[in-house]
């Protein structure tokens, strides 16, 4: 059994922008022996601070009220003093862990439509545009299931309805053709599922990783080279998708055609990377 868990992030391309119009989905394409591995790594550096069966996530302050919940308040600020090193250690202690890392970023111009709405074809879009190489990852197993992160709003819509498509007609909503062929002949399951990312190891490492990239880049964009998120990106360069075949830009950080000022940024950053 292999597994693509996926979740999504936003920022704002520029300081002083009122919404969020750059989108980034993706996460973590692992086996079931190797998420086994993940498991037992996130418990023994979570004991070093709390109960090992706590989550974690890169913006640790949202986690807040799940610790006080179970009266774990001073691990709660163990945690958040020392998040910089936590961070870094599942990285680097994962290094010899296989799984390989898809994410696709997408920048929103129709800033003056309605925002769920645009929300929705993004996220959509994005989806779609990682599955496409998620699909050819399946190649070497016989079954596949995609987990994905509680959906915002609690819509699962704009992933059910690309699945749908994908997995069905070998193709996304807008008839783009997936190369990788139709999903039901590679071994997925017939649905998407969602979890809780508090009770899932591989949610919550596919949130580290895409908020180290977000913050990463965004640091990059600023001119801020000493940044925790940089730092964390460079230890997990290497578990990119395409990375080992130079081909990061076509299947590793995927960058709608579109957005070609963004897919440039992306571009330089991953070489600062190297």
């Amino acid at each position: 059994m292999n597994y693509w868990f996926a979740d999504h992030t936003d920022f704002r391309s520029k300081k002083g922008n009122r919404i969020p119009d750059i989108f980034i989905l993706g996460g973590i394409v692992i086996s079931k022996e190797s998420l086994d591995q993940v498991s037992e790594i996130f418990r023994n550096i979570k004991s070093d601070y709390t109960h090992p069966n706590m989550p974690v996530k890169w913006n640790f302050r949202d986690l807040e009220d799940k610790y006080k919940e179970f009266g774990l308040e001073d691990d709660y600020q163990a945690l958040l003093k020392n998040s910089k090193d936590w961070r870094k250690d599942i990285f680097s202690q994962l290094a010899d862990t296989e799984y390989k890392i898809v994410l696709s970023c997408i920048e929103n111009f129709q800033k003056k439509k309605d925002l769920d709405q645009v929300k929705y074809d993004l996220l959509r879009y994005s989806f779609s545009n990682a599955l496409m190489r998620v699909g050819y990852c399946a190649y070497d197993t016989s079954s596949f299931s995609i987990i994905l992160d509680w959906p915002d709003s609690h819509n699962p819509k704009p992933f059910n309805r690309e699945f749908y498509y994908a997995y069905n007609k070998g193709q996304s909503v807008d008839g783009v053709p997936y190369y990788c062929g139709n999903l039901k002949e590679l071994g997925f399951n017939d649905s998407v599922y969602f979890a809780n990312m508090n009770h899932s190891i591989g949610l919550q490492l596919s949130d580290l990783v895409i908020g180290a990239f977000r913050d990463g880049i965004k640091s990059f964009r600023d001119d801020h080279y000493e940044n925790i998120g940089i730092d964390t990106t460079k230890i997990y360069l290497e578990k990119l998708n395409g990375f080992k075949k130079d081909a990061l830009m076509s299947r590793g950080v995927l960058v709608s055609k579109s957005n070609e000022n963004f897919e440039e940024c992306v571009a330089e950053f991953l070489k600062f990377l190297q």
